[in-house]
């Protein structure tokens, strides 16, 4: 029968555009898979209509991922009653239409039935025979009436049998319908091809299926027929190839509990044994668990090459065992499968059994998980050297209460063994983990080469990301770590590197070299004692924002801040401070280990006992705030700003001192008797006069032809007075002011006094015979007023 050939045509008479394939069974909307005997292709238009619930019911259009409705077949007006659509290939579909039954269906919500409708045969032979019938009647009407009636007569009866020959041939349904399964083993396979039984078609097929049969002891897929040997033939239910669903081997997914654990353990141990001798074949098959909650006590290892296991909806499985929830193992010493594919699992447990979800030896694959709770002291999730797998776990009180005990540990990532250094775990890619209210978050031993990208390890009662010694080269980046009860980062091994992640509590380098932390916003930073080479980039600090934290920056154990033989630290952007744990309880560098150079920015400052005493640097000066005192020995050359401050100690022979107020020096001449803390100046208001603490200067002693400067002369002593202005001066005993004689320069001629030898200052100090003269040269009139004063003979 030629098919409508425009959609306008079809949609005046109600049809779809047909498709390639219909279904006979139910399926998982999943994959590319067969379909009637015919493998499917990406793009074809598959008539989906044996659905376990029904509500999936419809058009589709198959996808190597999760397949969708066709697009013409997404409404209730696109699907109501009386809608027909033709099927192209399959070996029992093939040249049928099909018409949905349900008026007004709710997309998604009503189960929609979908009947068989007319077949490609049918209709051609009843046009065959109206076109017979109607031929002969035309070629008797010239015989009159009576022949006519005569001839239809026949030729109608021969149109209606040929009608109800084509229906019974196009329906094609199993000629059988066993009630139970021992009716179902006992039909007879020379009379029957076809059966229906336990909600699917079955199909008898020739071969050796003894294996399949050993292996599938519940008759899931394969079915011995009493008569007949298993390598002649068998039952083979009418299901795509390359998956199994686990409801055909009797599981129940009623979450009753602990009693269904008998039959889910039988049913996942038949489905595992039947995917074993598949894969065998070089057929790489997969189980399909359906939703609901499934109770066993034993779960088998499916670890194989190629295998998958898909969860529908929301699939949780309650393991009431002792073992592992799921464990995928590969061998414990050895041995390795890879390309498998674990997704929409949702993973239970008790106080008495083990890990959650565990892997060892498994590359290259894929999982999603959720895992719900573990025995107790048990982990979630655990990989045993595996590399290269992608996984997104989830593990969060959020989701509920632990069913089970709350896990020790959220995610571990270790070697085959789980102690020694090799078969690391390496190279993994966890991508947005949510782990949130278990002891320790994530834990990283034996493993290297791992990254961890996003998501959360927060609301734990221990530390939310543990780097053990054997850790090395892992990358941890954009995940947020907070609440955390002890720290939110313990950090060993080797080159390993926290970046862009943010933390609310500390994060303690304990031991290692080379790690390195980049970026993000903390709270604190502590670096131990035996770390080298631990480089910090860009940390941003005071992660709340506003007021100071308690352990804002960064901050050293112990007494040293010693980073070993290869000690360098990194600070691009540093905004807060390098502190030590207490106060006067730490060193930068040892007596025996001893830093190099110290670089300040302009304008830095060094600050003794929170500004008892500091040292402020400005262009060309360094300004002290207190008194200053050089060593024995000592030549400096500098500029000083003092300001009065606190005196200091006595130095030793041969030492300078200046306390703020006078200034002093500590010297014992060969034969001579020591001579203590001379003060040779004192600060007198703006002035400054050369004096003793108590007494007179005693004595000034210089050379000839050198040279006294001195700024803003003033009275200095009893009967001599030096002024500024360049003129004449002469002393005059005990008198505050000196004649003044225009001249080109002052000369003081220096004369014995009335008085005793001590008030002969200047004869003293300098050892001027009596009649030398000092000679005061005139200064610029633009230039300070700076005089100098020196020795000449008179």
């Amino acid at each position: 029968m030629a098919r409508p050939a425009t959609a306008a045509v079809r949609l005046l008479t109600g049809e779809r555009e047909p498709v390639r394939l219909a279904t006979t069974t139910n399926i998982a909307l999943y994959g590319l898979q067969a379909i009637d005997g015919v493998a499917a292709e990406v793009g074809d238009r598959v008539l989906v209509k044996n659905q376990a619930d029904a509500s999936q019911n419809g058009i589709y259009t198959a996808s190597e991922g999760q397949w969708f409705r066709a697009a013409d077949a997404r409404t209730a007006r696109t699907m109501q009653k009386g809608t027909t659509v033709h099927v192209a290939e399959g070996t029992a579909n093939g040249g049928k239409t099909f018409v949905f039954n349900m008026l007004d269906p709710v997309i998604g919500d009503t189960a929609i039935s979908i009947g068989f409708y007319q077949s490609d045969d049918m209709i051609s032979d009843v046009n065959d025979a109206v076109a017979a019938g109607v031929s002969s009647i035309g070629a008797a009407a010239d015989s009159g009436v009576a022949e006519v009636q005569a001839a239809g007569a026949p030729i109608v009866a021969a149109a209606e049998a040929a009608r109800d020959a084509a229906i019974a041939a196009a329906a094609t349904v199993p000629s059988t319908y066993p009630a139970t399964f021992s009716a179902f083993k006992a039909v007879d396979t020379t009379a029957h091809v076809t059966a229906y039984f336990d909600g699917s078609n079955w199909d008898w097929t020739l071969g050796d299926f003894s294996a399949q049969i050993a292996a599938d002891t519940v008759g899931g897929l394969y079915v011995k027929a009493n008569a007949v040997a298993a390598t002649v033939g068998a039952w083979r239910r009418a299901a795509p190839v390359g998956l199994l669903q686990l409801d055909w081997f009797g599981s129940i997914h009623d979450g009753a509990g602990s009693g269904n654990n008998a039959a889910n353990d039988a049913a996942l141990a038949a489905a595992k044994a039947l995917l074993d001798v598949e894969d065998t074949a070089g057929r790489h098959w997969g189980l399909v668990i359906p939703p609901g909650k499934l109770d066993y006590s034993v779960m088998p290892n499916f670890a194989a090459n190629d295998r998958q296991i898909f969860g529908l909806g929301e699939c949780r499985l309650k393991n009431n065992g002792t073992a592992e929830s799921m464990f995928l193992d590969a061998g414990a010493a050895a041995g390795s499968v890879r390309n498998m594919r674990v997704t929409g699992l949702i993973m239970e447990s008790n106080t008495g059994a083990t890990d959650g979800f565990r892997i060892r030896g498994v590359h290259i694959s894929e999982f999603e998980i959720n895992v719900r709770g573990a025995g107790t002291g048990a982990t979630a999730f655990k990989i045993n050297f595996g590399v290269c797998n992608t996984f997104k776990f989830r593990c969060s009180v959020n989701d509920g209460p632990f069913v089970g005990a709350k896990p020790a540990v959220g995610i571990s990532v270790t070697s085959r063994d789980g102690t020694t250094g090799t078969d690391y775990a390496s190279y993994n890619l966890f991508t947005k983990p949510v782990i949130e209210g278990v002891t320790d978050g994530i834990s990283i031993n034996c493993a290297q080469g791992n990254q961890f990208v996003g998501g959360t390890s927060e609301a734990n009662s221990g530390t939310g990301l543990i780097f053990s010694a054997n850790a090395k080269w892992n990358k941890i980046k954009d995940v947020d770590f907070e609440v955390n009860t002890t720290r939110d980062i313990l950090l060993n091994g080797t080159e390993n590197i926290i970046e862009d992640c943010d933390t609310l509590l500390q994060i303690f380098v304990a031991s290692g070299d080379g790690n390195r932390i980049r970026g993000g916003s903390h709270k604190g930073i502590v670096i131990d004692t035996p770390c080298n080479d631990t480089i910090l980039e860009n940390p941003v600090f005071n992660r709340l924002g506003g007021g100071s934290l308690s352990e804002a920056g960064i901050r050293t154990r112990g007494k040293a801040f010693n980073f070993g033989t290869k000690a360098w630290v990194e600070f691009d952007t540093f905004a807060s401070a390098l502190k030590p744990t207490t106060s006067d309880g730490a060193a930068l560098g040892s007596t025996a280990l001893q830093w190099s150079d110290l670089f300040l920015a302009g304008g830095g400052v060094i600050n003794w006992a929170t500004g008892n005493y500091t040292v402020t640097h400005s262009t060309g000066k360094l300004t002290f705030s207190g008194g200053i005192k050089t060593g024995a020995g000592t030549t400096t050359v500098a500029t000083h700003q003092f300001t009065p401050g606190a005196f200091l100690s006595a130095g030793a022979d041969g030492a300078w001192e200046y306390d703020g107020v006078g200034l002093y020096f500590y010297m014992q001449a060969a034969g001579r008797q020591v001579i203590t803390a001379r003060q040779i100046a004192t600060v007198q208001g703006s002035t400054v006069a050369l004096s003793n603490s108590s007494t007179a200067a005693q004595n000034i002693f210089a050379a000839a032809n050198d040279t006294l400067t001195v700024r803003r002369l003033r009275p200095i002593a009893s009967g001599l007075v030096w002024h500024s202005t360049p003129e004449r001066l002469r002393t005059r005993p005990h008198s505050g002011s000196a004649e003044r004689r225009p001249s080109h320069r002052a000369i003081i001629r220096l004369t014995r006094h009335r008085r005793p030898p001590r008030h002969s200052l200047l004869h003293r100090c300098f050892g001027l015979p009596r009649r030398q003269r000092l000679y005061l040269p005139r200064p610029l009139r633009q230039s300070p007023p700076t005089s100098s004063l020196r020795a000449s003979s008179a």
